[in-house]
């Protein structure tokens, strides 16, 4: 630990981190002192799906999202991967609209991107995960989850100059075994890429 260390931000980036001595305070600088307290980076959660009493899925909350968000950076995680659960189609597609809104404007937590946890699990393994909405891969269910956030097309998508933030869908799990074309596995890393 550093016994007298400063932490010095520049438009939300910070820029040193070290001893204070090590560092010249510009004299506009805002400074906050912290008595006996530790400075550390934010926590990245990639497996939530709800906290204070709603869930990623809740489509009927278009709040939702904001309040996991919330709670996620009260929590210490300045960023997360909601997570999804196996759902009927529609239901799914309404929850992921929710998740895009708020990273419209994400006045909490930041999400990274979506983890799909299900619905195309095997039914012999699928654990919590209601076996009523199973369903084999299908890289066209997935495709439009990949730009919802705006009406571009997925050429302008491909064209554009990408960031990380950029991508909607940090994550898909799915049963390889249940890919018999295999176009699943050989398309998905083309619309996920992570």
């Amino acid at each position: 630990p550093i016994e007298k260390g400063l932490v010095a931000v520049e438009e939300d980036k910070i820029i040193y981190a070290g001893e204070e001595k090590d560092f010249a305070i510009p004299a506009d600088a805002e400074l906050y002192e912290i008595e006996n307290g530790t400075i550390m980076p934010g926590f990245i959660d990639v497996h939530t799906h709800g906290a204070v009493g709603v869930d990623v899925c809740d489509a009927d909350d278009p709040t939702a999202i904001e309040k996991i968000s919330e709670a996620k950076l009260k929590e210490g995680c300045t960023s997360w991967c909601p997570t999804t659960l196996t759902l009927p189609e529609d239901q799914l597609a309404k929850s992921l609209e929710h998740v895009a809104e708020y990273r419209k404007n994400e006045k909490y937590a930041k999400i990274l991107g979506v983890h799909l946890e299900g619905p195309f699990i095997n039914p012999a393994c699928c654990g919590a995960q209601n076996p009523a909405y199973l369903r084999k891969p299908d890289i066209e269910e997935v495709k439009p989850y990949l730009f919802p956030m705006s009406s571009m097309t997925e050429e302008q998508y491909w064209e554009m100059e990408r960031t990380a933030s950029d991508d909607y869908m940090e994550n898909v799990q799915f049963a390889k075994e249940l890919n018999e074309k295999v176009d699943f596995i050989r398309h998905l890393p083309l619309y996920c890429p992570n």
